[in-house]
């Protein structure tokens, strides 16, 4: 294979452990050892290139290593940590932030074998697989570095909820467009923004939902291997009315990419509109186990679905861990009142009418579909026991 093919492949970094305060020294290194192994025997691959173990273990705990990452166009890293005696690895495709594999791997001499030849087997299966999935992705990434700059801040911005950061990403997504028109992720980003938007603003605003009805299908079309584009066009038919259309999209998401965090997320939030969040839960946990730094989106769908399960406590509890606590302020509210604290319900309350002064209890309330008409019930008991006004 000559320099040219080869500079062209998928370059793949495996993160050795960084060595962590009361770290057992000897299984430290046992694991270094393990991820130098698997490097050097991935080496033989022909279908991705390996960055080296030497580089690999320079970079692993540096700060700068992200940047460094996508400066040498790495396609895919191994990010490994020692945790009760085991390794685990997230194998993360680098482009779009996605999990596309998990493991925990046995470090006891007796089963060493076992995880290496699992590591060696697992990489190379996940990594073919995903390759043959996101050719247009990996070639873009390569190709139209302006472009995806602009979708990366796009979707930086989507780690905060509220109405200025869905429009600044909604700004970056077009930018990303103007340079290549079919570019699915971004096409799915505005979609997202569509919906945030409508949203946030709680005013019922249809035209915010068919624009991102619309652009979530041109993500399909536009790369329908992408789970991206299913995950915002069932996000979308939630809204729309269709509940049953908007489960099987994001089961299609699922099982495209069963282990991005945000896929599960959207899959749990779903599930709360389908009146089954017991199920959500098991979504929605899995999602914040995947990304211990949740964004707060995913801790206010959580708090949604504790909320129609009669777990009110647990309801605050997430939405405490919101970074910006306003989208939660209406949930927040309903549950204190549930449980009988009308002094912070009230206070909730206060803070949802000074951001957005005309909201519409009894409107939001008409727009916002569940399956099973109890759980709209529910939610307006609590609603009104914490003091917002009907008309």
């Amino acid at each position: 294979m000559n320099d040219a093919s080869t500079q062209m492949l998928p370059r793949v970094a495996l993160l050795p452990p960084a060595r962590t305060k009361g770290c057992d020294s000897t299984l430290h290194r046992i694991a270094c050892a393990l991820v130098e192994d698997v490097t050097v025997e991935l080496c033989q691959e022909r279908a991705f290139v390996i960055v080296s173990p030497y580089t690999a273990y320079r970079l692993r705990g540096d700060a700068g290593k992200v940047e460094f990452l996508r400066r040498h166009r790495v396609s895919y890293a191994l990010d490994a940590r020692l945790s009760d005696g085991t390794l685990v690895v997230n194998l993360i495709f680098f482009p779009l932030d996605e999990l596309i594999w998990a493991a925990r791997l046995p470090l006891a001499a007796d089963r060493l074998l076992e995880g290496r030849q699992k590591l060696i087997a697992d990489i190379c299966l996940n990594v073919t697989k995903h390759i043959m999935r996101s050719q247009t992705i990996s070639g873009f990434y390569a190709l139209c570095g302006d472009a995806y700059q602009n979708y990366l801040l796009g979707n930086q911005q989507l780690l905060k909820i509220s109405l200025p950061a869905t429009r600044k990403a909604r700004h970056f997504f077009e930018k990303a467009l103007s340079e290549h028109a079919t570019f699915a992720p971004a096409l799915s980003g505005i979609a997202r923004t569509l919906y945030l938007e409508w949203l946030l603003t709680a005013r019922g605003d249809a035209r915010l939902i068919e624009a991102s009805d619309a652009y979530a299908r041109r993500a399909i079309a536009a790369d329908p291997l992408q789970s991206s584009g299913y995950r915002e066009f069932g996000m979308t038919q939630i809204y729309l009315g269709d509940i049953d259309q908007s489960v099987e999209a994001l089961a299609h998401a699922e099982s495209l990419s069963p282990h991005h965090a945000d896929g599960l997320y959207s899959y749990g939030d779903t599930l709360v509109h389908a009146s089954r969040p017991a199920d959500a839960l098991v979504k929605l946990d899995s999602a914040l186990e995947h990304s211990p730094i949740a964004p707060d989106c995913y801790l206010w769908s959580a708090a949604g679905a504790n909320y129609f399960l009669g777990r009110y406590e647990e309801t605050l509890a997430l939405v405490s861990r919101m970074k910006d606590q306003a989208p939660g302020d209406r949930i927040a509210a309903a549950a204190h009142a549930m449980l009988g604290q009308q002094d912070e319900a009230h206070a909730r309350v206060r803070r949802v009418m000074e951001a957005t002064p005309d909201f519409d209890v009894m409107n939001w309330l008409s727009l916002i579909v569940f399956k099973d008409r109890a759980q709209v019930e529910h939610y307006r008991e609590g609603l009104l026991k914490a003091g917002f006004r009907t008309p």
